[in-house]
Order: structure tokens, then sequence, then C-alpha cells
């Protein structure tokens, strides 16, 4: 009876989990048919699945292995310091450049005491506010170009669920990103070649 009622607990554990996995997948398509540029679309992500995980941060960053740079786009910051601007990549710790690069998620539940944080614990996680993180690198090609990830200021024991949940939803809206980019790109190169159609109009019209 024991063993059944355990059973039980897991697949309804396994239902929420899939039940709030689709509802959020659900809530990224909306927001990507709905807003209009980039920027927006990237903060409703990152605030929606943080308030959905009950983190403390959320953010995106892009990946210039060429550059040797990361940029943090704006991220979700809940009564902290945004972390968002341009970083070099020589300044990111080992283990978080190596599993970016073989594309591993990194699941730290807390940085003061995990073997590839503890030392660095009070000079780099302590002033951000940082106890617990879970990051997962996106590839496309073969080419990293882009980190997920999540945060929180107390330690936190990462569920199965909430890794495939962020490891899901990453690739998802990332996917919903890259287009929107796409599109504000090519909306931006016809606005200025109708700038310059009518430059040229312009100056033919003046011809004597």
């Amino acid at each position: 009876i024991v063993t059944d009622i355990t059973e039980q607990k897991r697949a309804e554990a396994a239902l929420r989990e899939s039940e709030r996995l689709e509802r959020l997948l659900a809530q990224v398509g909306e927001w990507a048919a709905h807003l209009t540029t980039f920027d927006e679309l990237v903060e409703a992500m990152e605030e929606g699945v943080a308030r959905e995980l009950g983190v403390s941060r959320c953010g995106f960053s892009l990946v210039d292995l060429k550059d040797g740079r990361v940029t943090v786009l704006k991220d979700y910051h809940r009564g902290l310091p945004s972390l968002a601007g341009v970083y070099p990549f020589s300044k990111y710790m080992k283990h978080w450049q190596e599993d970016g690069l073989a594309g591993r998620p990194a699941v730290i539940e807390d940085t003061a005491t995990h073997p590839h944080t503890a030392a660095l614990y009070e000079s780099a996680y302590a002033p951000i506010q940082v106890r617990a993180h879970l990051t997962v690198p996106l590839h496309r090609e073969g080419e990293w170009v882009a980190t997920f990830w999540v945060g929180h200021h107390e330690p936190r024991a990462w569920t199965a669920g909430e890794i495939e949940l962020t490891k899901l939803i990453a690739e998802r809206a990332w996917s919903f990103l890259e287009r929107k980019r796409a599109e504000q790109a090519l909306a931006e190169r016809e606005r200025s070649l109708a700038r310059q159609n009518r430059l040229l109009q312009a100056l033919l019209d003046n011809l004597p």
C-alpha cells in the first residue's frame, strides 16, 4: 500500500510538472505573437520564467567567442542590481566556459559550498547575491551563441522538473527571440532602403 501511494504521488507530481511546462510554453508562444520588439520579448520571457520558478534573477547572455565577449541583455533582477552589460569572456569561471562550450547545463545549488564556485564565492557571487544558479548554453550549428540562466539569492535544491523545464523553455524562447531579431533587422534594412530611395528620388526631381 505504501509503495502504491508513493507511486501515485510521483505520478501526480510528474503530471503537475508537465502541465506547468505546457502552460509556460504556451505563454512563451503568446508573448512571441503579440510583442513587437526583441527587447520587449526578452523582458517578458525573463520575468515570466522567473515568476514561475520563484527565482530572484533571470536573463539571456549573448556569447561572442570570436570577439571574446559576453553581453548580458536587460535582465530580470527582483530587488537586486542588474547584471546587464558587456563582459570579457576570459573573466568568466573555467567551469562556466567548459560547460558552455560542451553544451552542458550547469546546476549549482549553493555557490558558497560547491567545488566549482566556493573559492570565488566572496569575490564573484556574494557581491551580486547569487547563492544558486542554473545555466543552459544554447548552440546553433555547433557554435555556442547564447546562455539562458536563472539565479537565486538563497541556496536552492533544483528539482529534476525545474531543470528540464528551464532547458526546454530556454530552447523555445531563444528560437522565438532569434526570429524576432531577424524580423527587426529585415524591417530596419527595408526602412533604410526606403529612405535611400526617397533621397535619390528627391535628387532626381531637383536635377535641371
